[in-house]
């Protein structure tokens, strides 16, 4: 969940910003930029499910 909402406000809605306000870029270099959300998302993601940290017995204590 912290790592959805973090991406999503930290780096999608302030890329986004920037890209359409700011830089004044057109639509399709906007959304690539919204998408780099998901390279973040996935670069901190994927190890943690691979180093599977985040995986508890839920049964061990029955």
């Amino acid at each position: 969940m912290f790592l959805e909402i973090g991406s999503v406000w930290l780096i999608g809605v302030p890329l986004a910003f920037l890209g359409a306000l700011v830089w004044k870029l057109p639509i399709y270099w906007v959304i690539a930029l919204v998408s780099l959300e998901e390279i973040v998302k996935a670069s901190i993601g994927i190890p943690r499910v691979i180093s599977k940290k985040w995986l508890k017995n839920v049964i061990e204590h029955m």
